[in-house]
């Protein structure tokens, strides 16, 4: 069992929110336009400040916009928070749809993951490039707020042209939990948390096939990657990945919805059994996260324990 303790998650505090579009500081990020980055600055003498960057990235066809509740969550842990505007707009599904073989198949879902990721030109299965890229839009933002609002200390969090991944406390939902997950094996990260995701799979009639990229070597290791799925929502994947990852050999999934706090645990999978008609967004977007009467997440306490826990 753990000590963990966790503060009043209802008590008023002051955030500070801000947005800015890509295309306002780089012309040259215009992937996805409807998706604005979005930016909560803790600024309340009551919480403790954290010298580590939340960023939320979102899923397929997600704005950045949709992720607030999870967003002032983090702000209120002492996360400077950042709701990464990405090219979210596209998938392997569709970009690969037209490569024969399932070994190509797979390669070209990499390659696709990796573009996104980091805007290194690989495949011609998709026009991503470094400007759309999540390094380029994260590293370009921090850049622009250095400089528009150099009293935040965006300067911390990169250096020269390169995002400082081991002060990022990466989290993202879906397409966003994979990308995340993505960038976790080739960095070291402060803390790596994903929503109803994590990983690449294909179905096939025995379950799911997974990426070799998963069962790879990490460079985050499973002590510092906490996930959370909904019961209702493709578990047996789910499932798959947190074991690919390491997750499941540190604990076992610990029910968020029992009111024992899975805080109380040594777990590093939450499962939620919160009832919804919609399994998938529940776990993360504003749309569909189940809230209390005073809008705070009904798993506020749980959620907490993942991008704090120690």
């Amino acid at each position: 069992m753990r000590s963990f303790d966790v503060p009043d998650l209802t008590a008023p505090v002051v955030i500070r929110h801000m947005q800015v579009a890509p295309a306002t500081i780089d012309a040259a990020s215009s992937a996805y336009a409807e998706s604005i980055h979005q930016i909560f600055l803790p600024d309340d003498p009551s919480i403790t400040m954290r010298d580590q960057l939340f960023v939320m990235l979102p899923g397929t066809n997600n704005r950045a916009q949709g992720f607030e509740k999870i967003s002032l969550l983090a702000a209120r842990a002492g996360y400077p928070v950042i709701s990464l505007a990405y090219e979210s707009a596209t998938h392997p599904n569709g970009l690969c749809a037209d490569v024969i073989g399932a070994d190509a198949v797979m390669a070209c879902r990499t390659a696709v993951w990796t573009e996104k990721a980091y805007g290194t030109d690989v495949t011609a299965e998709y026009p991503g490039d470094e400007p759309n890229s999540i390094h380029g839009r994260l590293l370009r933002l921090l850049q622009y707020a250095d400089a528009m609002y150099p009293g935040i200390g965006a300067d911390r969090f990169f250096s020269g042209n390169q995002v400082l991944w081991n002060k990022v406390a990466l989290a993202g939902f879906s397409q966003g939990s994979l990308m995340a997950g993505f960038i976790g094996k080739d960095h070291a990260l402060a803390r790596l948390v994903l929503f109803a995701g994590g990983c690449d799979a294909v179905e096939d009639a025995s379950g799911p096939i997974l990426a070799p990229w998963c069962t790879e070597a990490r460079a985050t290791p499973a002590a510092r990657t906490w996930s959370v799925m909904h019961v209702d929502d493709e578990p047996e994947e789910d499932t798959a990945f947190a074991a690919a990852f390491g997750l499941t050999a540190l604990g076992p999934y610990a029910d968020a919805s029992t009111g024992s706090p899975s805080y109380c645990t040594d777990t590093h999978t939450l499962e939620s059994h919160e009832p919804t008609d919609s399994p998938h967004l529940s776990v993360a977007h504003d749309s569909e996260l189940p809230v209390d009467g005073n809008g705070i997440p009904t798993l506020a306490e749980d959620y907490y324990y993942l991008m704090t826990a120690p």
